[in-house]
Parts: structure tokens; sequence; C-alpha cells
């Protein structure tokens, strides 16, 4: 499964919203995703850096990855949490509030989900513009990570405007997600996303097209990480009976394409079988097309040796096996004493 966003929603409070805390709307997010929240919000008149808020909900434990801010006169200030969601989820809010009972003008907030993510390291790149105000214009942040193709990054751009929504005009490789219309002189909040891209350049060509008045404005930018390759080999060793592995056997695999393309990959068991039943140094190469070669240490091709008719049964049985799990076995006979000879030949040529 690669990555897959779900985009769950956006909130605004009205202006004038005071020292109460801000609640979303209910929604539901996928099982096992990561939730990425994004908290704008403006001070009532006041100067200096708002502080953290805090933020609950859905009984989750919420990571804060961190925030930019401009702290003249109506501070504003942007923060993004994450939070890891089980396998069961249910309807939830999320609820934020400042950290002082300070009078906030407005919030506004986006929450997405993302599926397939790295389950170590989800969020990595990590850049912002701190406390410097980025100007109205061309902005560019650098991730400080390289993404993968299979990751996604993300913009996150805030700013104190006269009018709203901001709409800002990102580079070509990016898309705007969500560009929300706040109260009049509020904190605006702007989410773009770009996937299939290994660039560590996050560029805004214009922050602000509403026309007015631009005061200032704070801009991170993310990455999402999609989960690792897994190679996958089955069936698990719960459903083996019983086996006896030799430790001088050598395995290797050799896959195309490239393991930096393949998202998920199955091994069949059939391969290890017959180094299961043979006592002799081995080696096996498994490939994309052509027949599996199993040579070196004295095992003897088939014909020659104590058990070759078994090998080769016991192979191709798991292997037919496989093709028919997957819907692969049209027109493949299973094997028996009037194919044998054919099987002997798809399997070491």
């Amino acid at each position: 499964m690669g990555l897959t966003r779900t985009a769950l929603g956006s909130w605004v409070s009205g202006p004038g919203h005071g020292a109460a805390s801000f609640q979303t709307g209910s929604f539901t997010p996928p099982a096992n995703s990561l939730l990425i929240v994004a908290v704008a919000m403006m001070g009532d008149g006041t100067s200096g850096n708002l502080g953290q808020p805090t933020i609950s909900g859905g009984g989750l434990t919420y990571t804060f990855r961190g925030h930019a801010r401009g702290d003249a006169f109506w501070s504003n200030r942007v923060n993004v949490f994450t939070a890891p969601v089980g396998g069961s989820p249910s309807s939830m809010t999320i609820t934020v509030d400042d950290d002082n009972n300070q009078s906030i003008y407005n919030y506004a907030m986006v929450v997405l989900a993302y599926e397939g993510q790295d389950g170590t390291t989800p969020i990595a790149g990590w850049v912002d513009s701190g406390t410097v105000d980025i100007a109205d214009g061309s902005h560019t942040l650098t991730l400080t990570a390289t993404p993968t193709v299979d990751d996604e990054s993300i913009i996150i751009l805030s700013s104190d405007t006269e009018f709203s929504p901001a709409a800002p005009t990102p580079a070509t490789d990016w898309t705007t997600l969500y560009d929300l219309a706040v109260a009049s002189d509020g904190a605006t909040l702007s989410v773009m996303t770009r996937p299939s891209s290994t660039s560590t350049s996050a560029t805004v060509t214009d922050v602000y097209t509403a026309g007015g008045n631009f005061y200032k404005g704070s801009m991170m930018a993310f990455i999402v990480k999609a989960a690792p390759l897994v190679l996958q080999v089955m069936p698990s060793a719960a459903t083996v009976k019983a086996s006896r592995v030799n430790p001088s056997v050598a395995m290797v695999l050799e896959m195309s394409p490239l393991t930096a393309t393949v998202k998920a990959v199955i091994v069949s068991p059939s391969v290890l079988l017959a180094l299961i039943l043979s006592p002799n140094l081995a080696s096996v190469r498994v490939l994309t097309a052509g027949p599996i070669v199993i040579g070196g240490g004295g095992v003897n091709p088939l014909g020659e040796g104590d058990s070759p008719g078994f090998i080769v049964f016991a192979l191709a049985s798991a292997m037919h096996a496989t093709f028919e799990l997957a819907g692969l076995d049209v027109g493949l006979d299973a094997p028996d004493e009037n194919n044998a000879g054919d099987w002997e030949t798809f399997l070491f040529g």
C-alpha cells in the first residue's frame, strides 16, 4: 500500500474569539493513519510569542512538530501536531486552547490523515521561517531531508492580511489543498502538497494575491514519509508444521525492477523447500522471469542423487499453489507423473 492522504476538514473561528478553547467539528479518521493538525492563531491586540497551544481529542497522543510566527502587533503563530490513530477509530473532535488564557482574535485549523506512512519516522525534512516575516511575493524554503517519489511534501502558510482567503500561488509542482477564508484581518491558513518528487525546494511564487494590505507572514514545510519496502515470506512461520533448516544454506534474491521502485514483494517459500530437504551447501537465485536455478555445494540435478523426484514435486506443488492463490494458474496444470518433465524444464532449465 502506498501513501494515501485523506483531507478530514477545515474549521475557522469567528473574529474576537476570546479566551475560550476552540473545537473542530466531528470526523472519523482512517484506521492506523497519522493525523496532521495545522493550527493558526492570532492574538487580539497582542505582541510577542503567543506560545504553544494545548491540543486534545479522540484519546490520541499528540506530538508537537514545530511552528513559525510573527511577533509584531496583532501577533500570529502557526503550529503543527501529529497523532497516530489506532486500528478501531471512531468519530472524534479536536480541541485547542492558548497556553496562557490570552484573548485570541481567531483560530484556523486543518486536519489531514495519511495511511501507508512510515511507522518509525513519519515526518522528516522540517524547515520553517521562524520569527522572520516572509513578506509578500515569492518565498522558498529548503527541506532539510530529500523526499523519495513515494513520499509527500507539505507547505503550510499563514499570514496577517487585509483580506482572505490569501490565494497564494504555489510553484507548478505544488497543489493548494486548503486556503481558508477567515475573519477580516485575521490569521489565514493555506496548505499545499506535492507528491512524487525528490526536490528539496518548497516554493510559493506569490504569497498573497487577494489584494489590500499584507502585514506579515509565516511558512513551514516538511515531508510525510511513506512506509519502506516490505519483504514478506508467505506462509508465515506460524503455519509451518515442522522444518529443519541447515545453517550452511546461502540464499541470494535478485529482483527486477530495482527495489527502489518496488513497493511490496511476496516471496514464495517453494524455493526454500529444496534447501530444507538438502543438507548440502546451495545458493538460490529468484528472478523476475525465467527458471529457478539451484547449484553449487553438491546439489545434484534431477535424475541423480537420493531424492530428486520428491524435491521437484515439492517445488512444483508449492509454486503451483502460489500461482493458484494469486489467480495466475490459468493454463498451468498441477504437477503429476504426466507433466513432471515439463515442470523440471520450467524449474531448472
